[in-house]
């Protein structure tokens, strides 16, 4: 199984004190413990800082796959 992140969201009042570390973190040892095969999660291109952090956790960017949505207007 793989375990998709969506929405990590520091406030940003604590914004460089280590709190998306410590949930990057956190949500590791819970794939872990539970026996997921891998993480996943997706960011927005212009989140420099986000991309930064995930990659100094070794979390590789994934060139294989495209992101679609569909909105759907009432």
């Amino acid at each position: 199984p793989i375990l998709i992140l969506y929405d990590l969201y520091v406030d940003q009042n604590h914004r460089g004190e280590g709190v998306g570390r410590l949930l990057m973190n956190q949500a590791r040892d819970f794939a872990k413990e539970n026996d997921y095969k891998r993480l996943e999660l997706s960011t927005a291109k212009d989140n420099f800082i986000g991309q930064s952090l995930y990659k100094s956790l070794g979390y590789e960017l994934d060139e294989d796959f495209f992101h679609f949505s569909l909105d759907i207007k009432d």
